[in-house]
């Protein structure tokens, strides 16, 4: 979830990094692939992540993260795995975006 580096953004990023750490620490995610949370503040955006051991539920995981974070349907989830993000020294360049519908099948 990418937001923009205004100042009023910075109170968002932080109401959102809070209700991530606590749905984390709740296991909210109900995931035993979830393994960590990571936030990274930029210039032009910052970046929350949630790291998934295995990539099988990240249309799961992505679905419960809109549910966590109050995001609206049309928010746009980016995904890359580990493997790739080592090889390209990157966690953001080359993700692959999905806009997750919980209506529809293969998203769970």
């Amino acid at each position: 979830v990418s937001t923009q580096s205004t100042w009023e953004e910075k109170s968002r990023l932080d109401r959102l990094w809070e209700q991530l750490v606590v749905a984390l620490i709740g296991e909210e995610f109900e995931d035993p692939d979830v393994v960590g949370i990571v936030v990274q503040v930029r210039i032009k955006e910052d970046v929350l992540s949630v790291w998934l051991a295995n990539k099988a539920p990240k249309f799961r995981v992505g679905e419960k993260l809109k549910q966590i974070l109050h995001l609206g349907p049309s928010t746009v989830i980016e995904y890359k795995n580990n493997k790739t993000s080592l090889k390209d020294h990157s966690g953001l360049r080359n993700t692959q975006a999905y806009l997750i519908h919980p209506d529809k099948p293969g998203t769970h």
